[in-house]
């Protein structure tokens, strides 16, 4: 009989030999119209640049002219934020968090979030404990991120968040997207090796994808318009999510990193 740790273990290790794990199929349908009603109430001005924990001002830079967003579901009280707070604790002043009384953070919906009744309703009919939940923008013509590793982050980071709530899932749901908005996942550091194979994959409206943030991760929009997607981490052991994920293994058939077979 195989244990539930063992389930899990064997979820996470196909799940890392998958670049993009397409779900669409397998859960409810979302309210699209409903979802786009609540996206078009923001303006522009409510897409915060992204904060990053980088160092390198360039770096810094780069990203937030790159990838705006807000927060729908967070630890924080407000969800008027791009701040990466899992790799630094520079600008934790800047934030109010919920803890329980065991000092872990307590994910509910922010300000934004209560601004937007039908996403959140379908983001808990998916999963039982949706995490940390961004409406997240990728600017046009050339607007990308950087590539970059969260198992890598993990390793090094800041033991405060990073071990805990790093490694997660990540699911994506685009709102407004284009024949030109890619996500793609590389085993080692493009940057770095330019050579490597990079699995690139267009995610399309309405749908519902497990983007791989254990290897190298990026995306890019090369369209005339933003790029909008609802950004949601979800725990490795979600009762809802679990059985939906292990169906959408059990029938993948498309490419995988290198080396790497399901089991």
């Amino acid at each position: 009989m195989i244990t539930d740790t063992e389930r899990l273990s064997k979820v996470n290790e196909n799940l890392n030999a998958i670049p993009h794990l397409n779900l669409t199929k397998y859960l409810p349908q979302p309210p699209l119209r409903s979802m786009l009603k609540e996206l078009f109430q923001f303006e522009e001005k409510d897409f915060y640049p992204y904060i990053t924990g980088f160092q390198d001002v360039a770096a810094q830079e780069y990203m937030a002219t790159n990838w705006k967003g807000m927060c729908l579901i967070d630890s924080t009280i407000s969800g008027r934020h791009n701040i990466d707070y899992w790799c630094t604790e520079n600008n934790f002043e800047k934030l109010e968090f919920r803890y329980d009384s065991e000092g872990n953070p307590i994910y509910a919906a922010t300000d934004v979030g209560e601004m937007c009744p039908s996403i959140l309703k379908y983001l808990y009919e998916i999963a039982e404990k949706p995490g940390k939940t961004r409406l997240s923008r990728m600017i046009a013509n050339g607007g990308n991120a950087s590539w970059h590793s969260h198992r890598k982050l993990a390793d090094g980071g800041d033991e405060k968040f990073v071990k805990k709530e790093m490694i997660k899932y990540i699911l994506h749901i685009p709102l407004i997207t284009n024949a030109t908005a890619f996500m793609g996942v590389a085993e080692e550091n493009p940057t770095v090796n330019p050579d490597v194979k990079k699995i690139w994959q267009k995610y399309q409206f309405g749908e519902i994808w497990i983007f791989n943030n254990y290897w190298y991760h990026n995306a890019v929009n090369l369209g005339k318009d933003h790029r909008d997607h609802i950004m949601m981490y979800v725990d490795p052991d979600d009762e809802k999510l679990i059985p939906v994920i292990e169906k959408a293994i059990h029938e993948y058939q498309g490419p995988r990193i290198e080396g790497r077979e399901l089991i």
